[in-house]
């Protein structure tokens, strides 16, 4: 889902959530218990984001959330964090 919100597999984002997955996820039942879900499902569900440019924005303002979690529990990509909140300068320089 998050790859057709983003329309590309290499944008920064999915990189962090990749992260997230195989470094925290896949370490505990639960974690891959939701990644299998989630690849069982997302095949789905990721058609119909890619048909709608407001599933597209919503699953981006999800995926931004859970990333902004992500980065203030674990400090996951901080470059990521500074370009999404639109200091593109201070990102520049980092």
């Amino acid at each position: 889902m998050a790859t057709a919100a983003f329309g590309s597999p290499l944008a920064m984002e999915l990189d962090s959530l990749r992260f997230w997955r195989d470094v925290y996820l896949k370490k505990t039942l639960a974690g891959r218990l939701f990644v299998r879900f989630y690849y069982k499902m997302g095949p789905f569900a990721a058609g119909f984001v890619k048909r709608s440019p407001l599933m597209k924005a919503l699953v981006r303002k999800i995926v931004w959330r859970i990333l902004d979690n992500l980065e203030a529990k674990y400090s996951i990509n901080s470059n990521l964090a500074l370009k999404r909140k639109g200091d593109i300068n201070r990102w520049k320089n980092v």
